[in-house]
């Protein structure tokens, strides 16, 4: 066996590493799963550090579970429940116009303290193999199993209690292991549920994940948990220089993987919510970083080629655009403009991205920019055009071109500027 698992770890080799109910087999089948998320082309491709990028959808606090007695018309709680009774009905008739029939499935259920009427969980199942789901979900939901909830629960007139509408019961219903449950040392069946790891899914904040390939949010928790468990910090690289990290005030790395995946009990549930922890701050600030990072290499390496024409702005191109134009521009515009012009004057290529909310003014700059590179002779939109094709304006839609269209008509020169689709 490998003296330490790291963030290179091949997923396809966590078996080797004693993970909890991972052989070789689910080592494989959770690699492809991963590779098909990811950007890796193959399942040897996917590692320790692709799967730990694979973040919560949401959280529970499964420290204060909410009880039946304590729902009320509209509230968001988590709900440990037992089941009385579970089972699907059809909703649709066979001599309905649709070919797909449709079913609900409902599971009746109370609290470990009985502090209320039975509470209902329902969602809707259809498909060719609906018949398969609801044998499935009846037999797993049989009598006395035990389930966690999460969403938004709503007064039933009809059944007379509050219910719970899921939407991905896969993601939102999680199954809990019964008392006398025991162990294997490889998962057969996903939900089978191992007591030894029954502290990893309550009595704390989880996180929640979406379902990966044939791995649920449960199984996924428990391989996160392991995984993190094996990882020492010193195996995981910072990848931030100490100096930004004290003045962006960021936590480590190592300590954002850990929180990311597991809040402290002491976290504020709300700042994870909004994805605002110290965790996600820092890892968001990395990921932004790098990105900056990669733009400005590029831009400077662009910065250094030399582009054919280089355009001069002189009076006589300001004094005609200043023609053309029936207003002065805002403040705001003419730093833009001269920004622009800054660039059409170095002998670099223009690389800009004109940004602003709707009725701010680009169509203007941008127009400005064409009429001061026809000015100069040269031609806009298309460069073997000639000197003498005027410039062109390209617009996503119809509505934006017509929009537009009547304004941008005006002589320069003796050229045209034209609005195109």
């Amino acid at each position: 066996m490998p003296v330490a698992i790291s963030l290179n770890t091949p997923i396809e080799d966590l078996h080797q590493f004693k993970i909890a109910r991972v052989g070789q087999n689910l080592s494989r089948k959770l690699a492809a799963a991963l590779a098909s998320y990811s950007t890796k082309k193959q399942a040897t491709d996917a590692t320790v550090e692709d799967l730990l990028a694979y973040l919560p959808m949401r959280y529970e606090d499964r420290s204060r579970l909410a009880r039946i007695e304590d729902l009320k018309e509209g509230m968001e709680a988590s709900l440990e429940l037992h089941v009385k009774l579970a089972g699907g009905y059809e909703v649709r008739s066979k001599r309905s116009f649709s070919k797909s029939r449709l079913f609900i499935f409902e599971v009746s259920g109370v609290d470990a303290g009985k502090t209320g009427r039975p509470v209902v969980v329902w969602w809707f199942v259809s498909g060719r193999h609906a018949y398969e789901i609801i044998n499935f979900y009846t037999k797993k939901l049989s009598r006395g199993a035990r389930f966690i909830t999460f969403g938004r629960w709503e007064w039933d007139t009809r059944r007379g209690t509050y219910s719970l509408h899921l939407h991905k019961p896969a993601d939102e219903l999680e199954m809990l292991a019964a008392s006398d449950d025991e162990g294997s040392s490889e998962q057969s069946d996903e939900d089978t549920s191992d007591p030894s790891l029954a502290a990893i899914h309550v009595g704390r904040r989880v996180p929640i994940y979406r379902k990966l390939g044939d791995f649920n949010s449960k199984r996924l928790r428990e391989i996160m948990h392991a995984i993190l468990a094996a990882l020492d910090d010193k195996s995981i690289p910072e990848t931030l220089p100490a100096d930004l990290k004290q003045r962006a005030g960021l936590i480590g790395r190592a300590k954002a993987l850990r929180e990311i995946h597991f809040p402290a009990q002491d976290a504020s549930m709300e700042d994870y919510e909004r994805s605002r922890s110290p965790a996600h701050v820092r890892m968001i600030f990395e990921d932004f970083f790098w990105l900056a990072f990669a733009v400005a290499l590029k831009r400077g390496k662009r910065t250094k080629e030399s582009k054919g024409a280089v355009i001069q702005i002189d009076r006589r191109v300001t004094d005609s655009i200043a023609s053309v134009l029936p207003f002065k521009l805002t403040r705001a515009q003419r730093n833009v403009v001269l920004q622009i012009f800054n660039d059409m004057k170095s002998t670099a290529p223009m690389n800009r991205l004109l940004q602003g909310d709707v009725g701010s003014g680009k169509t203007i700059v941008a127009l400005v920019a064409m009429i001061a590179a026809m000015e100069w002779g040269d031609s806009c939109l298309c460069r073997n055009a000639g000197a003498n094709s005027g410039g062109g304006f390209l617009f996503p839609s119809r509505a934006g071109c017509d929009r537009q269209a009547t304004p941008f008509w005006c002589n320069a020169a003796g050229r045209t500027a034209s609005a195109w689709l």
